[in-house]
């Protein structure tokens, strides 16, 4: 499950894409976060950590598809 919302995306940058689109941004990044981030030997980052690096990822994903 997503630690991020579309709105969350939106609110980072002016996007015309959809909101399928950002969602499949979105569930990119949480795969990211969540089989990387989250289960690496680094240390334990908290739930409010995970979810700014799972938002930024995902904006950045869709910045590189829709740039400013």
């Amino acid at each position: 499950m997503a630690r991020v919302t579309i709105a969350e995306v939106e609110d980072i940058f002016d996007t015309d894409l959809s909101d399928s689109q950002i969602t499949s941004f979105i569930n990119t990044a949480n795969l990211l976060v969540t089989n990387v981030v989250a289960t690496s030997t680094a240390p334990t980052l908290s739930a409010a950590e995970l979810k700014d690096i799972e938002l930024w990822c995902a904006a950045h994903f869709a910045c590189i598809r829709d740039p400013i």
